[in-house]
């Protein structure tokens, strides 16, 4: 099984790309300042009733299939099915692709589990859906899902389809984009195993893959390359590469003094998985040490955060370095996707 088997360069696209030079505050954190905002509050650890809250939040959601809508499909060369859908999301439409087995595949016994492949994030905002490789004789399975995320556009041969909504809501709108297109996706073949689930994704797509895992009980296993794990932090604020997510997201209604300190918070921690982590199921994280765009000691933060909250001794974490690897991982896919592989095989296929 090679879940990654979209084009590589989506999966990895630019995590944020850099704000320009504007008139005013040097950094973030003075503009901050000058609109009165308590920045040490801003970035305190979570309360529980904040936690509380989100989860909260997240199980009130609605993400069940709307006005799903075939946009294309056509049988690839090894008998395999791709299908461009469409959908709703909240107040926007939402695309994405699915392959499924050929028909005459045989079914194992529950039906084939779904296995999402997440993108970074990143211009420009596009996400090229190619053929598959061949799938080995002992590869698992499964109906291979991609949204194409809100603000994106996904693009098949000459077709271009694009997904609404607001592309900065990037993770914990993502995450509503992947779940409701998993919810969408399997309307269309009744060979799936809905209540089994495993994600994958690189830089954003990490992030959004590992809150999968906390969001949804039919998740059995997640990965992250390359992954954000929290957002709460306030040396990221003026961060070269993260400024912008902060000034277009998570800080604007503070500059712009449209929402207070609370929505703030709200939308920091709900995209922070570490918080989250004694909800998660198995969890594979693959980060290079050279990381300019997504800082290493994401990945300690939540190993720290996972040691101390999962008592369990059950539910497994596998933290893989990459030595003076940056971002894209690019020297090293070549060994990443087999271990992806191994790990989530035992998963997709265990009763």
């Amino acid at each position: 099984m090679n879940v990654l088997w979209f084009r590589r360069a989506a999966v990895f696209a630019c995590y944020v790309f850099a704000g320009c030079a504007a008139a005013g505050p040097a950094t973030l954190e003075a503009a901050l300042v000058d609109q009165g905002v308590d920045v040490e509050a801003l970035f305190a650890a979570p309360a529980q009733t904040e936690l509380d809250a989100v989860r909260a939040d997240w199980a009130g959601r609605d993400l069940s299939p709307r006005n799903v809508e075939v946009l294309q499909e056509e049988t690839l060369p090894d008998g395999r099915v791709l299908t461009l859908l469409a959908h709703d999301v909240g107040d926007a439409r939402h695309v994405g692709a699915m392959i499924a087995p050929a028909a005459d595949a045989p079914v194992p016994e529950g039906g084939f589990p779904l296995a999402l492949s997440l993108i970074g994030f990143g211009p420009p905002f596009e996400v090229t859906v190619s053929d598959p490789p061949p799938q080995g004789d002992d590869a698992v399975p499964v109906i291979a899902l991609l949204p194409a995320f809100r603000g994106h556009t996904m693009i098949r041969g000459e077709r271009r389809f694009e997904a609404g909504g607001q592309r900065f809501d990037q993770c914990d709108g993502g995450g509503d984009d992947a779940l409701a297109f998993a919810n969408a996706a399997a309307t269309l073949d009744a060979r799936a195993r809905t209540e089994r689930l495993v994600s994958v994704g690189g830089s954003r797509g990490g992030n959004v893959s590992l809150l999968l895992g906390a969001r949804d009980p039919r998740a059995v296993a997640v990965a992250s390359l390359a992954g954000p794990t929290s957002y709460l932090r306030r040396d990221w604020l003026d961060h070269p590469n993260l400024r912008t997510l902060y000034e277009r997201w998570f800080v604007r209604g503070l500059l712009e003094g449209t929402s207070d300190l609370a929505e703030a918070r709200r939308r920091l921690i709900a995209c922070s998985p570490a918080f989250f982590v004694r909800d998660m199921p198995p969890a594979q994280l693959h980060h290079g040490t050279g990381d300019r765009q997504v800082p290493v000691d994401t990945v300690d933060a939540f190993e720290a955060a996972w040691n101390r909250e999962r008592t369990d001794g059950e539910t497994a974490l596998e933290v893989l370095l990459y030595p003076d690897e940056g971002h894209a991982l690019a020297e090293s896919l070549d060994l990443i996707n087999p271990r992806v592989s191994a790990f989530l095989a035992p998963l997709l296929t265990s009763d």
